[in-house]
């Protein structure tokens, strides 16, 4: 049982990460299709790749490494496991915040390189996936941890 709950958790982390990787690599692939498009001399799409890739790779590290076994408890009683540490609350708000400073200094990014106003429509659209995250980190329950 316990080997099946540390393989489950390992998988979904990295399906979760294979997810992110292909939203990755269609999103940037439209705006690349979209750059080339309206304006070939200036491709300001390599800084979504670089920024966006730096996260898939921090995601990616964090996804597919197995995390340490940790467990309570003393010979008298059945172990019992945590929850596992990708479905903490701590782990939930430090995710946002590296989020949060992502977002930042990306939209930064694009609103020094972009002319005119060209950058809102990717802080509105990523906007919107900052509003879930803080849905998801905030107001979440915890899960159950004991099995």
């Amino acid at each position: 049982m316990e080997e099946y709950y540390r393989q489950h958790t390992q998988n979904l982390s990295a399906r979760r990460f294979y997810r992110s990787f292909l939203t990755y690599l269609s999103v940037c692939g439209l705006l690349t299709a979209l750059n080339i498009y309206t304006s070939p001399g200036h491709l300001w799409v390599a800084w979504i790749w670089g920024i966006w890739g730096i996260g898939i790779l921090c995601k990616g590290i964090f996804a597919l490494v197995p995390e340490p076994e940790t467990r309570y408890g003393n010979a008298a009683d059945d172990y019992q496991w945590h929850a596992p540490y990708h479905t903490s609350r701590t782990y939930r708000r430090r995710t946002f915040l590296c989020h949060i400073v992502t977002y930042v200094l990306s939209i930064s990014a694009l609103a020094w390189i972009l002319p005119g106003n060209i950058w809102i429509f990717p802080a509105l659209g990523w906007g919107i996936g900052i509003a879930v995250h803080a849905v998801n980190t905030f107001f979440e329950t915890e899960p159950d941890s004991r099995h």
